[in-house]
């Protein structure tokens, strides 16, 4: 079974991939490469996590599998290294839950219980740059998030004081972990750095869920779906600011359960369900941040025989999203996958010289290029530019283009070669990848490269 995923905004959208009928609560993780891990609670029968991966091709890999049941969805996470974590907080026969925390080793799960008996769900895992893991959880005992880190081979535990459920978690650059949640009347978030737990709740919410991004100066942001408008909470330091930045209601839509996340540029993506009138009753789409703050929605399909739930998105290298979501038709339920796939080219100057002979200069440079998106590239012109300093502007004056076409994670290097009448020593080479659609690319933030001329 297939759901069309249709793309009036955007390029890029095919068809979901049926993941894993008679599942839900599936959730994903993107590594390094591109490659999506997702896992999801499986079979009709008995009880289990399964775990599979996509790759850039969006060809499937192997499933693994382990029996267990969950009370609530798992959180995974992957390390530099391509190897995934899981948290999830086990519900044993005896009804007696807790904390496990997952690694894979080839195809096998490595299994730990984590010592801490008060955790009754809601775990939010995440690994920083040192392939540490992060966990923070529920207690229902206290009634409080507790926090614990992987160091040395034991759990360390963290008092963080903080009286909210978590439902997102991300470390900044600089170690500081950021985590969103909600009490049940308001939306929170916390930051704990070297053991200090520091937060606020800024706004009243009775929804179950809160998503946390980083913005490109490294200041938490906070989504969230608030019986209508999708808001979005943004940190000074101080105090928190709130606008609504998807509003459902115009399109005689309320919106419902979503995913949020941030590019390594700040650049938000929102994942989300609404549900209308016949004869769509329910619907998701993908909502991108532009340039100028606003945010652009694609309807990606829906139906009045489905029944969406539990979504959850992750972004690759180049922005781009990989979304995961349950799905339940009258007879089945099953976890659904699907990804945007476009190019995203950078350039970099691996060298530029210049040799003056007859009051002429002949400029020479080898560039690199490289697909780092999911897609290949085609109609794409590298323009080469002449300027006074290493910016580009329009007292750049171009001098030369090239024609350019990469497969998806090609990499291909292209000479420049120009003679000038003057003399340029000084001045700054520069290529600039463009195409006649911008949309038709992830990320153009890497489309520049500019070197000195010797």
């Amino acid at each position: 079974m297939v759901i069309g995923l249709a793309a009036p905004v955007y390029a890029g959208w095919g068809q979901a991939k049926l993941v894993g009928r008679h599942a839900a609560l599936g959730t994903l993780a993107v590594d390094s490469t591109g490659q999506s891990h997702i896992i999801y609670g499986g079979g009709k029968k008995t009880s289990e996590l399964v775990y599979t991966t996509y790759n850039i091709a969006r060809g499937r890999g192997p499933t693994v599998s382990i029996p267990l049941r969950f009370l609530d969805q798992p959180s995974i996470a992957v390390d530099s290294l391509g190897v995934p974590h899981v948290a999830v907080v086990s519900n044993p026969l005896d009804d007696n839950p807790a904390l496990i925390y997952l690694s894979l080793s080839g195809n096998q799960w490595q299994v730990q219980t984590i010592p801490d008996g008060s955790a009754t769900g809601s775990p939010q895992l995440a690994i920083d740059a040192a392939n540490t893991p992060h966990i923070a959880y529920y207690s229902a005992p206290s009634g409080l998030m507790h926090y614990a880190v992987l160091e040395d081979s034991q759990w360390q535990f963290e008092n963080t004081g903080a009286a909210i459920y978590p439902t997102s978690m991300t470390i900044a650059k600089d170690g500081t972990i950021h985590v969103a949640g909600v009490t049940g009347s308001q939306v929170c978030e916390e930051r704990g750095l070297n053991g200090v737990w520091n937060g606020e709740c800024f706004d009243s919410y009775f929804g179950s869920e809160a998503f946390v991004g980083l913005a490109a100066d490294g200041s938490p942001e906070v989504a969230y779906a608030d019986d209508g408008p999708i808001k979005l909470a943004t940190f000074d330091g101080t105090s928190w600011s709130v606008v609504p930045v998807i509003d459902a209601s115009g399109q005689n839509l309320s919106a419902g359960n979503i995913s949020f996340a941030t590019d390594s540029n700040g650049i938000g993506s929102l994942f989300f369900l609404a549900g209308g009138p016949k004869p769509k009753e329910a619907s998701i789409f993908y909502a991108h941040e532009q340039s100028n703050g606003s945010w652009q929605a694609t309807d990606l399909g829906g139906s009045p025989f489905l029944n969406f739930f539990s979504l959850a998105m992750a972004l690759d290298p180049a922005g781009l999203p990989h979304l995961v979501f349950s799905v339940v038709t009258s007879v089945v339920a099953f976890v659904g996958y699907g990804a945007e796939t476009l190019p995203a080219l950078a350039a970099q100057w691996e060298s530029v010289t210049s040799a003056a002979k007859a009051g002429k200069t002949a400029v020479t440079g080898t560039l690199q290029v490289t697909n780092f998106g999911s897609a290949a590239a085609a109609g794409f012109t590298v323009d080469y530019y002449l300027s006074a300093d290493d910016q580009l502007d329009p007292s750049a004056t171009l001098i030369g283009h090239s024609a350019l076409a990469l497969a998806a994670g090609q990499a291909k290097t292209i000479k420049f070669n120009h003679v000038l009448s003057d003399t340029v020593s000084g001045e700054y080479l520069i290529a600039d990848i463009s195409t006649p659609n911008p949309q038709n690319e992830a990320d153009t933030s890497t489309n520049v490269a500019a070197s000195q001329i010797p």
